[in-house]
Formats: C-alpha cells, structure tokens, sequence
C-alpha cells in the first residue's frame, strides 16, 4: 500500500473494537450492547480542547477488523486511540497491525484497564506507540496537543504516559496525583454514537423494552478492595461523585433528544453515598420520567426504605455482586461484607417493587467442590430475578492476579481466553476446568428453570416475555456454553 496521504482535520479517532462474537458467543442476543462511556468522555474532552474527534464504535456496527480499517482509511486521522480491557487484547492487537500497515504514519495510542496494568508489556508485544495509564479523561487533549507541536521532544512533560525510547527502552511518567472534578467535565459525546444500535440486557428489559438506552455514570472508582477486581489500578481506592443536578440534567437531554427511558448507571457502587442517592430520587421523582433504571449497589447501607425512594424514581433493578456462597469465601475474597447483609438487601429490593440481578463467581484458588455447590446452594435460596453464574478469571492488575503469578500457575497464552462466556476456564485451584464448566451449567439451570422460579418469571412478566425471552435463554444455557 502506498504511504498515507496528508492527513485530513481529524485528530483523533477513537476505537471501541470489536469484540462481541469473540466474547459472548452465542450469548450475544443476551448481552446489552452499551456506549462505551470512557471512549465518550475522551472524545467530549477532546472536542472541548478544539480537537477534532471521531468515534468509531465497531462493537455496537458489528464491524469486523478490516470494516474497522475502511472507515480509518477515510477518516485517516493523525492519531488513533484504542480502549482495552484484558479479553479484547487479541482483537486489540490484530487490529493494530491493520492500523500500522494501512496508516503507518498515524500515531497508535492504547488506554484502559489492560494497558494500565501491563504497559512495558503492552508496547514491547504490540504494534502500539504510546500508553496512556489510569484515566485518561484530562490526559489524552494534553498528549495531543503536545505532541501535534513537539512531536517526541516533549514526552517527559506528560503525566501517565508510557512509551518505547528510540533506544529500546521502557520509560514512563508519574500518574497524575490530582484528578478533575467530575461536574467540571463535559458529558460523554452523545452526539457521537448512533443511539440506534444499543440496547439494555436481555433480562433488563423483561415485560418492557430493551431500547432506547443508555449508558451513564454518577461516579468514578470505589473504595472496597476485593481481591478479583481492577477498578482500583485505575481510581486508587479513591471514588469521586458527580452531583445530582449534572446527573438528572444528562438524563434530561438524553430523554427530551433521544428518548432514553432504559438507563445502566455504571458506577462499581451507587448507593455509596446514601445522601446523594435521596437527592438523585428527589430530582428523578419531579421529573416522572417513568424509567427503567438498573444499577450495581452494595448490600450494606440499601434498606427498604431507600429502596422504595428508588423505586417511586425509577429504579427496577438493583444488581449485587453476591459472588459466593459461604461467609467463609466473602472473607477469602476480601468482599468485606456478609451472608446476613445480603440477604437483607434482596428482601429490601423486592419489598419495594423490583428486581435483584446477582452475580457469582466459581472457581477461586480457595474454591472446593463443596464451597461452589455451597454458592449454588446460596444462589437457589436467595431466589433472585435473574442470576448469572461466571468463572473467576485473575485480570492483570488485580490482587489475584498477582498471586497467581507468584504462584507460577500457568496462565492461557491468548488473551481472549481471559473471558467469563467463552473458552476454557481457567484452573486457579483444587476444581478442574471440565468440572466448573458443569457446574456453571448446573448452577444456571438450578437457580432459573425450576418451577418455582418459572410461575415467579410468568406471575411478574407475563407469558409474552415467558416465550419471548425466558425459553430462548433456556435453550443456550441447556445446550452448553460454546463459540
């Protein structure tokens, strides 16, 4: 192929790549194709630094690589920025070696999860420039713009930056210790993304629709610490809120010009603050939007009584990351709250009038035959709306992570193999691959296609949505997890 052309006023063009077949499989019906919230605000604070920003959502257009590639090549940006997380680095990097051979001259930036956790890595391994480590909302216009007029002679300026020298060695720069105030940033660059092509879980819009929807958030970061998550390599244990009046006001522009009803707010906590929860409510409740709200709550601090000022605002479903099933596990875990504390929580959310998602783990180091029939076992009793069994997978950057490497347990080779749907599991401890993979059967077909969870689905929503989403579900989980 002949070298780029000059390049045309696009800056920056943003990736979210194109990973659903790769990770859910058969599942993709089942799965809720979302805005990707971190490509958004990057775009709308590179639009806000007069940067001329695209988006190419190839996840939410099924696009394949080479789809990927046309649209760059028209485009043909000076730079490319790419979101990862650790099971889309195989498509990550295929699609970088399309990039560099298509455009060699347009500079490659990865950000993200996966980067943020292996930079030196990351760069010696693919065909990628630069990293950007831990959030990159203010860093990204900075690097830009830098390096539009300095080029490589002002990289040590730049905070979060990684980069390979012309010498071949790994630098990097200190992450930036202050972060910006959350209503001080512009919302996500709605404008961006065809709203068409989106739509909630399947389970989030049982006895209603599935779309219009959207993806917000109220907050950035937590401050639990359980061992299999990656949130805190990016936020530090360090959570900071937007306030009400900038979180209604986005739900109001986002109903008034494309008639969002269905919302996943994505904080890793929302109920953190109970304060600004009530104020949330209030808003939401002057406004009688009559939404579909469904967002992530610790059990602790949620009693029925926030539970039906969330309900009267819109709130249907509250999911919990149950995880396992003895307490003995949850303090393994470092999940740093209780079987009792749980359980509370799902009576207070089905007191008010909605539903529990909740989620499980099997597989951990510490796991046993007996401690993951216990989690199946715990499952059954806490009955809730919809359950969803995964399979622990050690994330780099996290503190199983770590262990499992100073163990010198042998990891997959192929990052797309470090998936929840697809592929083998992963063999942390004393339950071999084969087995967990039957217990997760197991686990699905237990909890959700019983009789008494079956008249529970019909009685709450309806013979309709028993045919139209309830057997179609049945059918995949019976038949087995496969590609």
């Amino acid at each position: 192929m002949d070298r780029q052309k000059q390049h045309n006023s696009t800056d920056i063009v943003l990736i979210n790549p194109p990973i659903r077949r790769l990770s859910y499989g058969r599942f993709d019906y089942f799965a809720s194709i979302g805005q990707p919230l971190g490509i958004g605000l990057l775009a709308s604070n590179c639009i806000k630094e007069n940067l001329k920003c695209e988006i190419i959502d190839a996840d939410a257009e099924y696009l394949d690589h080479d789809e990927v590639i046309e649209k760059l090549v028209t485009l043909n940006p000076k730079m490319v920025g790419i979101s990862t997380m650790t099971p889309t680095m195989t498509s990550v990097g295929l699609l970088l070696s399309k990039i560099k051979s298509a455009l060699p001259d347009t500079i490659r930036i990865l950000g993200g999860f996966h980067a943020t956790a292996l930079p030196e890595k990351t760069l010696k391994e693919e065909d990628v420039q630069f990293i950007i480590r831990g959030e990159g909302i203010e860093i990204l216009p900075m690097f830009i713009k830098s390096y539009l007029k300095y080029a490589n002679n002002n990289l040590f300026e730049i905070p979060n930056l990684s980069w390979i020298d012309s010498n071949g060695h790994y630098c990097e720069n200190p992450i930036k210790k202050d972060a910006p105030e959350l209503d001080d940033l512009p919302w996500a660059a709605w404008d961006k993304f065809k709203m068409d092509n989106y739509r909630a879980y399947q389970w989030h819009g049982w006895g209603t629709t599935r779309k219009p929807y959207a993806v917000i958030y109220s907050s950035l970061g937590c401050p639990y610490n359980c061992r299999f998550c990656a949130v805190n390599m990016v936020y530090q244990r360090k959570i900071r809120f937007r306030s009400p009046e900038n979180i209604v006001s986005e739900i109001d522009y986002l109903v008034k010009n494309y008639g969002v009803k269905t919302y996943w707010i994505k904080d890793d906590t929302f109920n953190i603050n109970r304060k600004r929860v009530i104020d949330i409510c209030n808003l939401l409740i002057e406004r009688n939007y009559n939404l579909n709200i469904y967002c992530y709550c610790r059990s602790e601090g949620l009693d029925v009584e926030l539970a039906k000022l969330m309900y009267k605002a819109g709130f249907r479903w509250i999911a919990f990351g149950v995880e396992v099933g003895t307490q003995e596990m949850l303090d393994q875990i470092k999940k740093d709250t209780t079987q009792e504390k749980i359980e509370k929580a799902f009576k207070a959310v089905h007191d008010a009038g909605m539903f529990v998602a909740a989620n499980y783990l099997l597989g951990f180091e510490e796991d046993t035959e007996d401690s993951c029939q216990k989690t199946i076992q715990f499952a059954k009793y806490l009955n809730a709306d919809y359950s969803w069994f995964g399979l622990v997978v050690p994330y780099p950057g996290t503190e199983l992570y770590n262990d499992i490497i100073k163990k010198n347990i042998v990891l997959p080779e192929k990052w797309e193999n470090f998936g929840h749907y697809v592929g083998s599991p992963i063999k942390l401890g004393n339950v071999h691959s084969e087995r967990l993979m039957s217990l997760r059967q197991k686990a699905h077909i237990q909890t959700q296609f019983n009789i008494r969870y079956i008249y529970q689905f019909v009685k709450t929503f309806g013979v309709k949505s028993f045919f139209k989403d309830y057997l179609p579900r049945l059918w995949i989980t019976c038949t087995g997890y496969k590609k």
